[in-house]
């Protein structure tokens, strides 16, 4: 897994440079109100929480659109929208197109399969597969880059304290052995001592 070096200050610097865009008011707190939507089996509302999420981070540059338009999709899919979530899931897909194949977004993709498939959905599962096949893969440069770096690390809190989102130890950019970056709201969370 890459590690980035760690560098305190490197979202004030972004930000002040222009490298990443700043979040609109009050974006946090509706990332924050699409989880416990979530939580609470309350899915067509979860859905268009993160539809919405996906919509202003597209247009704003935020980054991330294809994990909010995949939450989406699978949100809808959960409330029996099965249709209205694989046409999100192909917006997903195709914001990861135009925005690079990054590694979060490599992550949620497999994540979506993985629940398609949970779900009984073979035939959506194939039909999102087959949107995957004519993208690149990394994942024989992933499992290399795994397989050099695997230091110690604490365990993570299992929801992040900023946005209220799952943190998986697999699924994040590790900064250094004990902080790790949310994967949905880019905050920096601290491992628990064991």
């Amino acid at each position: 897994m890459r590690r980035r070096r760690y560098f305190p200050h490197r979202r004030l610097f972004s930000s002040l440079l222009g490298f990443r865009n700043r979040p609109p008011e009050g974006w946090l707190h509706a990332l924050r109100q699409a989880h416990s939507c979530l939580n609470a089996g309350d899915f067509p509302e979860a859905g268009e929480a993160y539809l919405r999420l996906a919509e202003t981070a597209e247009t704003s540059g935020l980054g991330r659109t294809t994990q909010f338009y995949l939450l989406s999709a699978t949100a809808f899919i959960n409330g029996g929208e099965v249709g209205r979530g694989m046409d999100l899931a192909k917006k997903g897909v195709g914001s990861m197109v135009r925005s690079g194949y990054s590694r979060t977004s490599r992550w949620a993709c497999r994540r979506f399969l993985a629940d398609l498939l949970a779900m009984g959905l073979n035939q959506e599962a194939a039909r999102f597969n087959g949107w995957l096949s004519g993208l690149p893969d990394d994942s024989a440069q992933e499992r290399t880059e795994m397989a050099q770096e695997k230091p110690a690390r604490v365990p993570l809190p299992l929801t992040c304290p900023s946005c209220g989102g799952p943190l998986r130890p697999d699924e994040v950019e590790w900064v250094d052995s004990i902080t790790a970056e949310c994967t949905f709201c880019g905050s920096m969370v601290r491992g628990e001592a064991l």
